[in-house]
């Protein structure tokens, strides 16, 4: 755990090198203290998938974070809100790619296991607003759907001051249809 959150440490100050070290070392002991299927190596792979973003690289962050959602498919079950994690991940990283369209059906689900799942309401907002942005992107035609779910996001962040500020940016630029 401590390897996992230094990683998380540097992740924040956006040092990703030194990131990707840490993560990358957690998996490695992940991988020979615990079996194949654990959902922690899975929670790792997550990691490293986000990291891999941050740098850039979409195609092997997707497969790390493709990775994880097998794993934790298989071992927590196709409906646990651990999915939203790698589902946000593949999300994110189609639209980098310039593939909303894609994206749509991953993100979709990040929103339903995180509906359905006991989440915090931040982690809740965080599925919809990747969601609104596939769909402005996608499909012109649920922009008014996209708008509403990052209103929804909104009021779910609280008193979060840095992503009450994002999606008030993103609602301001996006504006409604009509």
């Amino acid at each position: 755990a401590t390897l996992n959150n230094l990683g998380a440490a540097h992740s924040s100050k956006q040092d990703f090198a030194a990131a990707l070290e840490f993560q990358e070392r957690a998996l490695e002991l992940r991988r020979r203290t615990l079996h194949g299927e654990h959902p922690d190596i899975a929670a790792s792979l997550s990691n490293l998938g986000g990291i891999s973003a941050a740098l850039g690289r979409h195609a092997e962050a997707r497969e790390r974070v493709e990775h994880a959602l097998a794993i934790w498919e298989r071992s927590l079950g196709p409906d646990h809100p651990a999915l939203a994690f790698a589902l946000i991940g593949i999300g994110e990283g189609l639209l980098a790619e310039g593939r909303a369209e894609q994206a749509v059906a991953a993100l979709e689900r990040a929103v339903q296991v995180r509906r359905a799942g006991e989440v915090l309401p931040q982690y809740r907002a965080i599925a919809q607003q990747w969601l609104a942005e596939a769909l402005w992107q996608a499909r012109p035609a649920e922009r008014v759907r996209a708008r509403a779910l990052a209103e929804e996001a909104l009021a779910l962040c609280g008193d979060a001051p840095e992503d009450r500020a994002e999606l008030a940016a993103w609602l301001a630029a996006h504006p409604a249809p009509g």
